[in-house]
């Protein structure tokens, strides 16, 4: 498991964690932030969050990332 992490800037200060990680991290929908929130994977500054939990600037949001990469392949050109 590898866990990844990003302060939340002035422009997203005082929304709900949600719509930050939605906003933020847009190649997740945000059922899928529900889901993670839900099992606990996700972090405001070290406690874990709950479903309303509001974001201010400055706070660390991290969370987990369960799987694995897959490897790079190399050999590839352009």
């Amino acid at each position: 498991m590898t866990t990844l992490s990003c302060l939340v800037d002035s422009h997203r200060s005082g929304w709900r964690l949600r719509d930050f990680l939605a906003h933020k991290f847009r190649y997740h929908p945000a059922h899928i932030w529900d889901e993670r929130v839900a099992a606990h994977r996700v972090r405001v500054n070290d406690a874990v969050a709950v479903d309303d939990t509001l974001v201010l600037a400055g706070d660390r949001v991290a969370y987990d990332v369960l799987g694995v990469e897959p490897s790079v392949d190399f050999a590839f050109t352009i």
